[in-house]
């Protein structure tokens, strides 16, 4: 049963990883100057 719920976690971790890593990949992407040039809108 302990071994079920490792398997399961280290599953859920892995997930989380890549998840935190595609988060991060569009913030590098959006955190520059031409992005928010072309993005910003003024009301």
């Amino acid at each position: 049963m302990r071994q079920i719920r490792l398997e399961r976690g280290e599953h859920k971790t892995k997930e989380l990883e890549r998840r935190l890593a595609q988060v991060e990949r569009e913030l590098n992407e959006k955190d520059n100057e031409s992005y928010r040039r072309q993005y910003t809108v003024f009301s």
